[in-house]
């Protein structure tokens, strides 16, 4: 009977090896690699290995600590779901409760004392707080599912339980204090204001916490953050997700990332394949590849962009240096575009832009009151309005192509000279002051609507230029 139960757990077991190597060559799946456990023996405590089962027990455990100064809060969880609570100024508690599957009493009493040892300590002004009783922790599962967590304790005795979870931690520390958070896993809620310093370094865990008064530096991976105010925050993440409701003074270096700040001061940001949402701020610097940036108000933009999106609905100024990038704006001051290439621009309200060294880029503009400069190769201009306000458009380029129509009651002069040109503009409406056509070349200066030698000009020079002018 024993052997044929063997015989039946060892075809089980190769017909599941066969199974994944199949999905690995059909599906170009990896295989999964599940550790073996080795055999452990029930032993005295000691450095050896102590192996026990049982029934499961929930245990809390409180400390106490008396601080006498304005400390720094280390605090370390793994797996853990913490919450974090404003405590008197002399004082910090750390409250556990955990699960563990044993039927050994002294098992359980080991875990206890190590837990209590660790969980609150402190060295002059750090004072560290953690669920970590043990030094080093294996968690494996065999091939038939049996989970096993083996614990190496500070003094070197391994323990291995079938079960073992934090069920919630409580911390109560002063509002004034600094922390230092380094958490892997889990959740943690900050339920106070921080006067002091936070530092974050956080894998795979949500955080969430009030204001924070102090200066912030946070790394995160993997991670959801969720903040009200804020001070001055430098961020670095990867794969992570960001609310908060203010920001001062933002400073980020990320990728894959998601922020939504709703209103801040001035943001630095470096940045790849994120998705960035402000809704108000003064000054945004960034340099971003594959990134796309919302912005509903900020005053001034300056940015070099690599294939992505740019929203801006009011802003004053946007410098920027850029390519393959798709742009949306709404009511934008100022314009200026250094070495474009192959962007998408489209503009509800402008009143300056300035490009200069750009190829293959469109702009769609549904209202220009004041100025253009462009300096292009294959760029091609649609202007909807020219409002009676326009200072003037100057156009030089090769291949560019310019469509626009003019506000009622619009003066202008339409000069230049252009070899190889197209006009699509009735010369019959302009007074003609200059067509001098030589082959291939036009040299030309037409006035529209009064009379005068101190008009607003559109001036275009060139090489095959494309020119459409409708005069409402």
């Amino acid at each position: 009977m024993k052997t044929k139960t063997r015989n039946t757990i060892f075809k089980q077991g190769f017909s599941l090896i066969v199974a994944l190597l199949l999905q690995a060559y059909l599906f170009g799946q990896p295989v999964p690699v599940l550790p073996v456990i080795p055999p452990v023996h029930k032993m005295a405590l000691g450095s050896d290995a102590k192996h026990t089962t049982g029934k499961d027990t929930l245990i809390s455990v409180e400390k106490r600590l008396s601080v006498n100064q304005r400390c720094q809060f280390n605090l370390t969880f793994y797996d853990a779901d913490v919450q974090v609570f404003p405590a008197k100024e002399d004082e910090a508690v750390v409250k556990i409760n955990y699960r563990i599957s044993t039927d050994d009493p002294e098992i359980d009493d080991l875990i206890k004392k190590e837990m209590e040892r660790f969980m609150l300590t402190q060295s002059g002004n750090q004072v560290d707080i953690t669920s970590k009783f043990y030094k080093n922790h294996l968690s494996m599962v065999s091939f038939f599912g049996i989970r096993r967590n083996e614990f190496e304790l500070h003094s070197g005795t391994k323990i291995t339980l079938e079960a073992f979870d934090v069920i919630d931690v409580k911390v109560y520390i002063p509002a004034n204090a600094d922390v230092v958070l380094n958490m892997k896993y889990g959740k943690i809620s900050f339920e106070h204001s921080i006067a002091g310093k936070f530092e974050v370094d956080a894998y795979n865990t949500q955080i969430k916490a009030k204001s924070i008064r102090g200066s912030a530096k946070i790394d995160a991976k993997y991670s959801k953050l969720t903040f009200d105010t804020m001070g001055q925050l430098n961020l670095e993440a990867y794969e992570t997700s960001m609310d908060a409701t203010a920001v001062q003074d933002l400073d980020m270096n990320i990728k894959y990332s998601k922020i939504r700040v709703k209103q801040l001061e001035n943001v630095v940001y470096k940045g790849y394949e994120d998705r960035i949402s402000f809704t108000k701020l003064k000054q945004l610097k960034a340099d971003a590849k594959y990134s796309e940036i919302k912005l509903d108000d900020c005053p001034v933009v300056k940015a070099v962009l690599y294939e992505g999106s740019l929203e801006v609905q009011k802003g004053n100024l946007v410098v920027l240096d850029s390519k393959y990038v798709d742009m949306e704006f709404g009511t934008l001051n100022t314009f200026k575009l250094n070495n474009g290439y192959e962007n998408d621009m489209n503009f509800t309200e402008l009143d300056s832009l300035i490009s200069v060294n750009g190829k293959y880029n469109e702009f769609e503009i549904t209202r220009l009151n004041k100025v253009l400069k462009l300096d292009g190769y294959e760029d091609e201009i649609r202007i909807g309005l020219l409002a009676k306000s326009f200072l003037g458009l100057s156009i030089s380029g090769k291949y560019v192509d310019v469509e626009l129509a003019t506000e009622s009651g619009v003066s202008y002069q339409l000069a230049g000279n252009i070899q190889y040109p197209k006009f699509n503009v009735d010369r019959n409406k302009y007074q003609v002051v200059l067509h001098d056509k030589d082959s291939d070349k036009l040299v030309f200066d037409y006035r529209f609507g009064k009379d005068g030698n101190n008009l607003p000009a559109i001036r275009i020079v060139g090489y095959e230029m494309h020119i459409t002018i409708d005069n409402k």
